[in-house]
């Protein structure tokens, strides 16, 4: 790498400006095409409360790179399960090229957390929902108005809920293409657009942490592709982005002397040459109905706007980090009021 792709340093504004596209790249298939304004919608779930400012980032980032991004904070298993029905059961004709799908929260062995007003760990199996059962409702054959478009599911998570370091080493396997156990060889044949990246965490110190800026937390992995995507997708596709990232990830863990605290790196399908082309379109497209519909009756509809409000204590917070501070406050006020009947 020379010195012009110099990774930049770390920062820690909520906001990261995208280096916008010069030319359009894609690839000769229009199945990989991406000039459509909007690109299309990026759903954003996030059940940790410290990391409500990183969704807030990655909202940022995505309408940057044209999509209509939507925040979806503290959501448990079932709602999570009906939000992304929404946009997978409509028969409506799909208007963009692509579907992002972004999950910021715990999980473990390929699978995923719901927010719980009492979580629990191991998790209670009402709250697991495997990344395979995400990615099916998508699949070429049940979601027909996405068939022909690329799917992007990313997934940042922890498996371990304490304060841990590390519960037990990890690994990256940055040059791996299609490592993930759960999607049998039959059903990545038959769903080529669709690109999973699955990180996870062994114990939280691992997974996040404070910092001294306007974002307040970062996860390891979330600072290192949002820094890659932000400074490098008006050039590098799809797969280069990610490989990009898992190395400023592992060279942000030896700066850091947390190299016993690898993150479990999976992919499926990244192999595309799938490139962003920030800031550039052929044509302007107007999403269908259901898409606003969805957008509209989003619980975090308000956060399409990265709007302010301040706490009784004075605390300036978004509304997705109030969504899920709310969420924590009234699970402790209900736990505290309960009582208990003696038989």
């Amino acid at each position: 790498m020379d010195q012009t792709e110099k990774p930049w340093n770390n920062l820690y504004t909520i906001n990261l400006d995208v280096t916008p596209g010069q030319t359009l790249l894609s690839n000769t298939s229009n199945e990989l095409k991406m000039d459509a304004k909007p690109r299309g919608v990026a759903l954003i779930f996030v059940t940790v409360p410290e990391l409500a400012l990183e969704a807030e980032r990655y909202r940022s980032i995505f309408q940057q790179l044209l999509f209509e991004p939507v925040i979806c904070p503290a959501l448990t298993r079932d709602q999570t399960v009906a939000k992304l029905s929404e946009m997978a059961d409509t028969n409506t004709k799909y208007k963009g090229d692509a579907f992002i799908m972004m999950f910021i929260g715990h999980g473990y062995n390929e699978r995923i957390i719901g927010w719980s007003a009492f979580p629990q760990w191991p998790p209670a199996p009402r709250d697991v929902l495997p990344i395979r059962d995400i990615v099916a409702m998508f699949s070429k054959t049940r979601c027909r108005p996405l068939a022909q478009k690329a799917k992007l599911f990313i997934f940042n998570t922890c498996s371990e809920m304490s304060g841990t370091e590390c519960v037990a080493p990890g690994f990256v396997n940055s040059q791996s293409i299609d490592t993930m156990a759960s999607l049998d060889t039959n059903w990545k044949n038959d769903n080529k657009l669709t690109h999973v990246i699955y990180a996870c965490s062994q114990g939280s110190k691992a997974w996040h942490e404070p910092v001294n800026g306007a974002i307040g937390h970062v996860s390891v992995f979330g600072q290192a592709l949002s820094h890659t995507i932000a400074q490098y997708s008006w050039q590098k596709n799809l797969y280069q982005l990610f490989v990009m990232s898992v190395n400023r990830m592992e060279e942000e863990l030896k700066r850091m002397d947390k190299t016993n605290c690898q993150t479990e790196i999976k992919m499926v399908t990244v192999d595309k040459k799938l490139f962003f082309n920030p800031g550039l379109c052929a044509m302007t497209t107007v999403l269908s109905p259901p898409v606003t519909m969805l957008m509209a009756r989003s619980v975090t509809a308000i956060a399409l706007v990265t709007s302010i409000a301040t706490d009784g204590d004075n605390t300036v917070r978004t509304n997705t980090e109030r969504t899920l501070l709310l969420s924590r406050r009234d699970t402790i006020s209900s736990t505290d009021t309960q009582t208990v009947t003696e038989p």
